[in-house]
């Protein structure tokens, strides 16, 4: 992904358990950074605030909050303004193929909820032929390509 692309963009990184800020490092506006909403997730998100403190991001910069797979947040909770996002980054969260079917749901959702211009990048290490998250895409309209 070519760094002008992002700069002054609003940007949601999606479920990624590392390297957080990076969109904010490149020029992104504003990053959405979320795992899961579940309490067992607080430490993940706790530690990409402390990630955006220590690669010294103005509160400004970043959102952190809650997002489970395959759940629709209720309307009131801190999910990002879906009609401001350029991006939808989403970065080797597949490891569960019974978690595949969630994650269409989710992107689903968000492509739905955002405007016609949103880009998402799915990046993932296919482990198997059996494990290929573009069989779930598709029939949801999502297109994909591997």
């Amino acid at each position: 992904m070519n760094k002008s692309r992002l700069r002054a963009n609003p940007c949601l990184r999606f479920l990624v358990a590392w390297a957080f800020p990076g969109c904010s490092q490149v020029g992104a506006s504003h990053v959405f950074l979320t795992d899961g909403a579940d309490e067992q997730f607080a430490p993940v998100l706790e530690n990409c605030r402390e990630s955006c403190v220590l690669n010294q991001l103005s509160p400004t910069q970043y959102t952190v909050s809650g997002l489970s797979w395959g759940e629709i947040p209720p309307p009131n909770d801190a999910v990002p303004p879906m009609q401001d996002l350029d991006w939808i980054i989403a970065a080797d969260i597949l490891y569960e193929p019974s978690q595949f079917e969630n994650i269409a749901a989710t992107l689903f959702w968000l492509l739905s909820n955002a405007k016609d211009s949103t880009r998402c990048v799915l990046v993932y290490h296919q482990r198997s032929a059996l494990r290929v998250l573009v069989f779930w895409l598709r029939p949801l309209g999502i297109g994909a390509s591997t």
